[in-house]
């Protein structure tokens, strides 16, 4: 079959997918394997959860012998209820035949090639020594990109040939050539035992393989390649490698012998063409143990609002509908009168019954100078069928949703298999077209998390994605149906959220189609006031009030004072004042739609394609974390991904300075394509609020010009904002401090992440106690015989002339009180070898008083209440005095006319560190 490139095929013509890569989602129709070809550590470099999101996306797997990687995948799949058919099929990265003759003589010479990645950022690549050797002996040909963001990865090399075409034969006839391919596994691939194609390209290519270790070598080549070892440094590395070159150069025929075996396992054990057709041939009963875990049959009602568009548009919507597996679908179209009159449409496949429903949507005027028509809402006719209903499920949706054959079956298994839920929430994927029409899908995400939003009813919710249970229709509901127009589907998302959990399929099958999401019509009611009315029919259920009442935020209009209060009117239209609150470990995309656009307070241009511009001298981004979360602020990172723009005038990079609730974080450097820059959240950065404020300001900021120096857009762009994240970092944990160390609590030392609770943020020289309490936590690395606290302090004396006092506790014991005045002194507390032994020592410090700085006339010149600060402290060994000095005093007590037992035992204890030996 010759099917030109870039066809888009139906999917009646194709009876498989393969991805090939963790980054590539499912994004058609189709069924699809995902080839176990990355290593498990490449998924934590690119973001653990969001690498496994998108790979789980696919039906079924393709294994290359990696026992870790084919576990770690099966685990995935069966936690997510779609384990496939054991032994998985196999595809290998492999080259078709016919594989070359062996070329190997005296003269042949080594064929590498690679990206060099390690190298971009970085002033060295991986195995770097090695190849510069064999580049100086004139051994090696390396192949390559010219250049990767701006970086020659090969530059300096001699030996480098430039690039390669990715045709299927250009690099095995290169590897021919040369004679002998390298094949240099790194610690990733054989840690999970995954070979570098490498291998297989060279034994494909007739040349002899000298290859660093490897299991899956181990399995099946053991006998076949030259075997280096890596593990003792690239010095001896080198020295394997030039002693292998020699063999295989010394005894040609020898090694083509190796080759010659080595392609007939290549045929019996890896062959590409055998996998792909056991593929084939068991792919009929893969499908049908995909569909017996993940589908069941349903009958669904959908409500279809098709508020704006044209007949082919709907025609195509329609047949989303009718080609649903495993479903009956009973279709009710919400559409304008004017386009009504103009639908045909024939009832096929899963689609069993048709109804339209004609309504003023538009309100457009019949002619130009004509009287604009009042739209109708669409609620009393959602309320209408609804009462009329007699499938188990229904569905809402509208002309941007898009959905896969299986979306219906697969969330009604989803439901029946999550005890108690009435609510079934897909995958979600979100398809974009650019300026000159090319559409391309990506996932937004693998399953529904933001149960919040269901609760609170705000928030942009692809409203396709449900499906939800006939039986969360209540005769009630009928008046606030007929107050609605287009939000139906919150009133049912709210009371599934309330009745039980939200079932997930962990399957995207629904599309969020962004084109034809910009062509909704306004509703005739505000959004924000339908969805106060929704609020309004739970304002005295039980349940609602407690789960906006759990520390979630809640829309300042639903409530007075406090959370659970009566609802308030009087800001009935306050929604856009409140801050968007994130949940940790989750990536916002700034997309027009998406809930991070509502994080951007100030500086930033409207949402483009895929992020959006900083056009000001300044951006702020606001946000909270949950209340649980926000006490322990400091134990995360703000992510953002961020693509700066050079100066047009001097050609810098851009340069960016951070700054979080008005303390300074950072200052760095942004490349031009998009990369992460990870923010520490300093300590006491939420202190008397729960908000983030984070300020970008770029170094430069400039308009666009073209070639001719015209200017092309009038904004002044300086840098794109992707997406943001708030992640789990590693500043949570309780840091390790040595015996006999003075460590200083300022700014940029490691150690304020003792400093747990209770202080400012650190200065240049000290840290002031936040109020009267603080806490300190933090381990010791070694056992002490006889442990001696120091903290070095200084404290204010109040207003009122008193002095001031610290009073120190270890654990749960009483350590002791100290005065403390404004010079600088140390304060020493002894300790026992059980409290630092093997645990986290817990000091509480806590001020006698705390007040602000005024100055002799009452100004206020620091309105923060300080009463002590810290400079350093430490655990010190207390070494026993010299016993001839003991002695000579214990001698003078002695002997003086007022001694007595205690304070001779006193004495000698204090003399010895305060032990008790």
């Amino acid at each position: 079959m010759n099917i030109r490139e870039g066809t888009e095929l139906s999917t009646d013509r194709v009876d498989f997918a393969i991805s090939l890569h963790f980054e590539s989602p499912r994004a058609c129709d189709i069924y699809t394997y995902y080839a176990l070809w990355q290593p498990i550590i490449f998924y934590e470099d690119f973001g653990y959860e969001k690498s496994l999101d998108k790979f789980s996306t696919h039906n079924d797997l393709l294994s290359c012998h990696s026992d870790i990687a084919d576990n770690h995948a099966l685990n995935i799949f069966n936690g997510i209820g779609r384990g496939p058919i054991e032994p998985l099929e196999t595809l290998f990265h492999t080259l078709p035949e016919p594989f070359c003759e062996p070329n190997v003589t005296s003269e042949s010479q080594l064929f590498y090639i690679g990206i060099n990645w390690e190298r971009i950022g970085k002033p060295k690549g991986r195995y770097h020594d090695l190849l510069v050797m064999l580049d100086k002996k004139e051994l090696i040909k390396i192949y390559g990109p010219e250049e990767v963001h701006g970086v020659a990865p090969w530059g300096g090399f001699a030996t480098y040939q430039g690039e390669l075409p990715f045709d299927g034969h250009s690099i095995r006839d290169a590897i021919n050539e040369a004679g002998i391919c390298l094949a240099l596994s790194s610690a990733a691939h054989r840690n999970t035992g995954i070979m570098s194609n490498r291998l297989f390209e060279g034994l494909a290519g007739g040349a002899a393989v000298i290859a660093t270790p490897n299991p899956l070598i181990d399995k099946y080549f053991k006998d076949v390649v030259y075997e280096v070892d890596d593990s003792r440094g690239e010095g001896i590395l080198g020295q394997e490698v030039q002693a292998a070159l020699r063999e295989i150069r010394l005894n040609p025929e020898k090694a083509m012998e190796r080759v010659r075996e080595g392609q007939r396992i290549l045929r019996e054990k890896c062959g590409l063409e055998a996998s792909l057709k056991s593929i084939f041939d068991n792919n009929s009963a893969r499908i049908q143990n995909f569909q017996s875990k993940v589908l069941l049959e349903s009958e669904v009602t959908v409500i279809l609002t098709f508020a704006a568009g044209n007949i082919i548009d709907l025609q195509e919507r329609v047949a989303d509908y009718s080609r649903q597996s495993f479903s009956r679908v009973h279709l009710h179209v919400l559409l304008d009168q004017n386009l009504a009159d103009a639908v045909s449409i024939s009832l096929t496949g899963s689609l069993v019954s048709l109804t339209l429903h004609p309504l003023k949507l538009e309100g457009q005027p019949s002619s130009f100078d004509g009287r604009r028509p009042k739209p109708q809402r669409t609620g009393p006719v959602v309320a209408q069928i609804l009462d009329e209903v007699k499938t188990p499920y229904v569905a809402f949706l509208t002309q941007a949703d898009r959905i896969f054959s299986d979306h219906f079956a697969s969330l009604a298994k989803a439901i029946a298999a999550c005890p108690g839920a009435l609510v079934g929430a897909s995958g979600s994927l979100r398809e974009e077209q650019d300026a000159t029409g090319s559409v391309t899908r990506s996932l937004s995400e693998a399953k529904f998390e933001d149960i919040e939003s269901l609760v609170l009813v705000d928030g942009p919710v692809e409203r396709g994605r449900f499906l939800f249970a006939t039986s969360l229709f209540e005769q009630g509901q009928g008046y606030v149906l007929h107050l609605l127009d287009g939000e139906e589907f919150r009133l049912f998302a709210l009371a599934g959220a309330l009745e039980g959990p939200i079932a997930q399929s962990n399957y995207a099958t629904h599309i969020e189609d962004r084109t034809a999401a910009i062509s909704i019509r306004e509703p005739v009611e505000s959004v924000e006031l339908q969805r106060q009315y929704v609020r309004d029919y739970y304002r005295r259920d039980g349940r609602w009030i407690d789960r906006v009442s759990r520390g979630r935020r809640m829309p300042a209009f639903v409530h007075a004072y406090a959370p659970g209060a009566p609802i308030r009117w009087s800001n009935t239209l306050a929604s856009g004042a409140q801050t968007k609150m994130l949940v940790a470990d989750r990536t916002y995309f700034t997309r027009l739609g998406e809930p991070a656009v509502k994080c951007l307070v100030s500086g930033f241009s409207d949402p483009e394609g895929a992020a959006v511009w900083l056009a000001a001298d300044r951006g702020v981004i606001e946000f909270s974390l949950p209340r649980g979360a926000a006490a322990v602020a400091e134990d995360y990172d703000i992510v953002l991904s961020l693509a700066g723009r050079r100066s047009v005038e001097t050609g810098r990079l851009q340069h960016c300075t951070f700054t979080l609730n008005n303390v300074s974080v950072a200052y760095t450097a942004l490349a031009e394509h998009f990369t992460e820059v990870r923010i520490r959240i300093p300590l006491n950065a939420l202190h008397n609020t729960n908000v983030f404020r984070l300020e970008i300001a770029p170094d430069h900021a400039e308009q666009v010009v073209d070639s001719n120096g015209r200017v092309t857009d009038t904004r002044h762009l300086s840098l794109l904002l992707e997406s943001i994240t708030i992640c789990r970092s590693d500043a949570g944990r309780v840091p390790s401090i040595q015996p006999d160390e003075k460590r200083y609590c300022v700014e940029g030392d490691p150690i304020v992440r003792a400093m747990f609770v209770g202080f400012y943020a650190p200065e240049g020289s000290h840290t002031w106690i936040a109020g009267t309490h603080a806490v300190l936590k933090f381990r010791v690395t070694e056992a002490m015989t006889h442990p001696v606290m120091r903290l070095t302090v200084a404290g204010r004396s109040s207003q009122d002339g008193e002095s001031q006092k610290l009073f120190v506790a270890v654990g749960d014991r009483d350590a002791g009180e100290f005065a403390v005045s404004e010079s600088v002194e140390m304060v020493e507390i002894a300790c026992t070898p059980a409290e630092i032994a093997n645990q986290v020592i817990s000091v509480t410090l806590r001020a006698r008083h705390a007040e602000p700085v005024v100055d002799e006339y009452g100004n206020l010149l620091d309105n923060r209440l300080l009463g002590v600060s810290i400079r350093d402290f430490g655990i010190f060994e207390s070494k026993p005095a010299n016993w001839a000095d003991v002695k000579e005093t214990v001698d003078a007590i002695v002997v003086s006319a007022s001694v007595t037992p205690k304070k001779l035992i006193d004495t000698v204890k204090d003399a010895f560190g305060g032990g008790n030996r």
